[in-house]
Formats: structure tokens, C-alpha cells, sequence
């Protein structure tokens, strides 16, 4: 007998989501299945675990993945392998797999469909922070690396790099926040203050596939559809936009008409280059920019704000809100008239909004109507405020209120 040993990972994105104690529970002991995932157009010979009919994860790409998928092609595609180890510092189980004959891996050059793939004309720009975050990894990749003791320059690189990790999902950048901390791990008895910062960059890394970091993407890439930038590129492309649209691969097409979320998750698994991922991006953005000209949309931003202004409104909220609707209603005032806020015509969209993005901590329905009929009675008390009820348009610096309206000039700071 012969006995193969594979890794399965990725098992807090399918039926364990969340409950990755269950399953170390539930899999010490037992037994998994193998099977080759059919339905992955992205990577064909890629192979799923099974714990019982629960989707467990994938076996790891490369060598392993090849020796998995030709077992599963001799032995019937399905195969059961026990478990042997739990890795629950890296996510990770082991199986161990066997089988009667030796086998040779299969080959497969082209299982990935954006291998030869390419786009050569203008990208758009990178922004400041996207720029920024590379400077802040290598940074603290150096310093690391020097095995400096923990201070606060380090400090605001980690900090940096946690906020702003989500805007790059490229493979070089994965590959090095895993190497920054492997590195930080072998040094955290040594090193002074590493432990403690150990802590965020794991939680970063294990949540760059999350659902907030998927809706940031995809709200990322609809801002970049609306800007200015990509109106130019239309017109600089000319008769060739429609063309070099058309170059997208078509199962990434369809998973973006499917879902964006979809679409933001596959590419993120392929671990692309960052110029192949910037590729993507500028023609994913001209693409939707064009659908919505043909559809006679207007290029604005419907009901979401944009990234930047997300995150500075979370900040917002943490410092001025402290569980007081007028507070914000004030928060509410600045955003209206600053008409950084798209489409929320009534309070409770907009604290519903806030809530569905873990702004306000846990709130039930009933809470949410309670605090939006609040917000309401005191813009209607406001004898000065009158704005408000005509068209949704306050004007905060025409207060008469000296105290309110010093906040409201507070909080409007913190979105220049």
C-alpha cells in the first residue's frame, strides 16, 4: 500500500464558516472524502473535502492537488482519506490517503484560464492607498526581517496594513503578509511587543476573504465605474473599448453578472500577479461603466457610499455617536449637506444602512425603527432647520445652536 498525505485548507469559507471549532471537534478521528470539483472553471483538476455532506475545503494547489486529482481519476473520483493532524494555528487538516499502486501526478499546464491572458492598454491610476499599504508591508517586511524590536513606526505600518489590506488581494501581497508573520512567529519569544501584534495580523489574514472585505471590493470597483478617470479612458480606448472588454475571460463575466461578490471571490482565489489583477480591475470597471451608458443610467453611486467616505464615517461613528440619536442626526446633517450620502431618503434606511455594516454593534428591527423615529422627532423640533423637510438638504453652518452647530463642524472635519 501507498500512503499520500494532503492538506485541506480554506476551511472557513464553505459549510464551517465560523465553526471552525466544531469542525476540529467533529474531524479529529474521522474520516474525509475526496472528489474532483467539476464545476471549477477556474482551476479544473481543483479537489473538494467532504466531512459527511458537509464541504470541508480544497486540497492545496500544486504538487499535492496533482498526485489528489490522478488518484481520484483511477479510483473512481472518490476516495476516503483519515484524518491525522489539526492544524488549528494555520487552518489546516491532514489526511492521509491510500492506495494500492504508486501514481504519477497528472499534468496540467493550462488548469488555470487567466495563465495567458493579458491586457496592454492605460490602467487606471493607483491610488494613494493602494500605494501606500506596499510601502507600509515592506516596511515592516524589512524591520521585521532586521528582528527590531517593536516600536511605533511599526506600530502604524501594522495598523495601515490591517485597515487597508482588503484593497489589494493580488498573490505577491498574500505571499508577503504570510511571510511577515511566519517571521514574527519565530521571533515572538525573543522580540519584544511581537505576540501582542501577532494577534491583529492573523485576524487580518484570516478575514481578507470576508464578507466585508468582499463588499468593500465590490463597492470599491462600482466607485471606479462612476469616476471621471474611467470616462476618460472610454474615450481614449474609442472604438477599441467595447473590443478589449470583450477580452475578459468569460467565466469571470458571468460570475460578476451572477453576483460581484462572486466574481471578487474567484479572482481572489486564483492568487493572481498585482499588474494581471490591475488588468482585471480597469476593464471589469470600463465594462460596467459601459452597460450602465447603454442602459441610460446616470454614473453616479446608488445607495452605497463610497470606500473612502465608509471608512471615515466608521470613525465618525465610533467617536461622536455614544448611543445618542441626536448625535446621529447630526452625523446625518453633515453627510446630506457634504451630499456624500446617495439615495437614503428617510432615517430608517440610513440607520439601517449603518447597521448592516456593523456600525451601530448589534441591533434588532425594533431598535432600529425606535432610533430612526428619535432622529426624526428632533430634526422636525428644529425651528432652524427647516431645509430638512423641504428637499433633504441641511445646512448646518446656518444654525443658530452655537453648541450643535460646533459639533456638526467636528465631525465635517473629519471628511475633508
Amino acid at each position: 500500500m501507498f500512503q499520500y498525505r494532503f492538506h485541506i485548507v480554506g476551511l472557513n469559507y464553505h459549510d464551517y464558516r465560523g465553526r471552525l471549532e466544531e469542525l476540529y471537534t467533529t474531524a479529529e478521528g474521522n474520516s474525509m472524502t475526496l472528489h474532483i470539483d467539476s464545476e471549477n472553471v477556474a482551476e479544473k483538476n481543483a479537489v473538494r473535502a467532504y466531512m459527511d455532506s458537509k464541504f470541508v475545503g480544497y486540497v492545496m494547489t500544486g504538487h499535492e492537488r496533482d498526485i489528489a486529482e490522478s488518484i481520484l481519476r483511477i479510483n473512481g473520483l472518490t476516495v476516503f482519506g483519515d484524518v491525522v493532524f489539526i492544524d488549528r494555528k494555520n487552518a489546516m487538516i491532514s489526511l492521509i490517503v491510500k492506495v494500492k499502486n504508486e501514481v504519477t501526478p497528472s499534468c496540467h499546464t493550462d488548469c488555470n484560464p487567466l495563465r495567458k491572458w493579458s491586457y496592454g492598454g492605460e490602467l487606471l491610476r493607483q491610488t494613494d492607498e493602494e500605494i501606500g499599504l506596499k510601502a507600509m508591508l515592506n516596511n515592516l517586511q524589512v524591520r521585521v526581517n532586521r528582528g527590531d524590536a517593536w516600536d511605533d513606526r511599526m506600530e502604524r505600518c501594522r495598523r495601515f496594513v490591517c485597515d487597508n489590506i482588503w484593497r489589494d488581494i493580488s498573490g505577491e501581497t498574500e505571499r508577503q503578509l504570510t511571510e511577515i508573520i511566519g517571521r514574527m512567529e519565530d521571533c515572538a519569544s525573543s522580540v519584544e511587543g511581537y505576540a501582542d501584534a501577532l494577534v491583529m495580523l492573523r485576524f487580518t489574514y484570516k478575514h481578507i476573504g470576508s464578507d466585508e472585505c468582499v463588499r468593500r471590493q465590490v463597492a470599491n470597483l462600482v466607485c471606479q465605474s462612476h469616476s471621471a478617470e474611467v470616462r476618460d479612458l472610454i474615450r481614449y480606448m474609442g472604438d477599441s473599448a467595447e473590443e478589449n472588454v470583450r477580452s475578459l475571460p468569460d467565466f469571470l463575466v458571468k460570475a460578476y453578472d451572477r453576483d460581484p461578490a462572486e466574481y471578487i471571490g474567484k479572482v481572489r482565489y486564483l492568487r493572481l500577479p498585482y499588474m494581471k489583477l490591475r488588468q482585471l480591475q480597469t476593464l471589469m470597471a470600463v465594462r460596467i461603466a459601459l452597460r450602465q451608458s447603454k442602459d441610460g443610467c446616470a454614473v453616479r453611486v446608488s445607495d452605497v457610499l463610497t470606500v473612502d467616505v465608509s471608512d471615515k464615517l466608521a470613525t465618525v461613528v465610533r467617536l461622536y455617536y455614544n448611543n445618542s440619536p441626536k448625535n446621529l442626526a447630526l452625523i446625518y446633517c453633515v453627510l446630506r449637506d457634504r451630499q456624500l450620502l446617495v439615495n437614503q431618503s428617510d432615517y430608517l434606511k440610513f440607520v439601517e444602512w449603518l447597521a448592516e455594516r456593523n456600525l451601530l454593534g448589534w441591533m434588532s428591527g425594533d431598535r432600529m425603527r425606535k432610533l430612526a423615529y428619535s432622529i426624526g422627532q428632533y430634526m422636525r423640533g428644529r425651528t432652524d432647520h427647516n431645509k430638512l423637510r423641504e428637499a433633504f438638504k441641511p445646512d448646518f453652518t446656518q444654525w443658530s445652536d452655537g453648541k450643535e452647530k460646533a459639533l456638526c463642524l467636528q465631525i465635517a472635519s473629519l471628511f475633508d
